[in-house]
């Protein structure tokens, strides 16, 4: 079988120098350098994005979150005391240690009772 009978075959032919000659020349999308305007100012707009969330996240200060771990810790005691007054049927108390002058116990003190 002869392949230069075939259709579309001298269009080929024809055509593969200029393909050829396309390959060979640099892309001209590859040979532009630098950044546009939009391209910098969307960098320059998730730089500070980013750093507002970690600014953010890291300025809330320690009381914030000696605060927040008594919120916790105060939560699950009351979770606890419903949990124990349910299990055994019986009225709890939480007892909060209140007491300025004792600064080391000073709301850091709490027990549960049970009637």
């Amino acid at each position: 079988m002869n392949i230069s009978h075939e259709p579309g075959y001298n269009y080929v032919m024809q055509m593969l120098p200029e393909l050829i000659e396309s390959f060979k020349e640099p892309h001209k999308s590859a040979s532009r350098k630098g950044f546009t305007l939009v391209e910098l100012m969307v960098v320059i707009m998730i730089i500070g994005i980013i750093s507002g969330v970690v600014l953010t996240a890291m300025g809330s200060g320690d009381q914030t979150r000696k605060v927040d771990a008594g919120i916790t810790r105060l939560d699950s005691l009351f979770s606890l005391a419903r949990s124990a007054a349910i299990t055994r049927q019986q009225t709890t108390r939480v007892i909060i240690h209140f007491d300025p002058a004792d600064e080391e116990k000073f709301l850091r003190y709490a027990t549960i009772v049970y009637r």
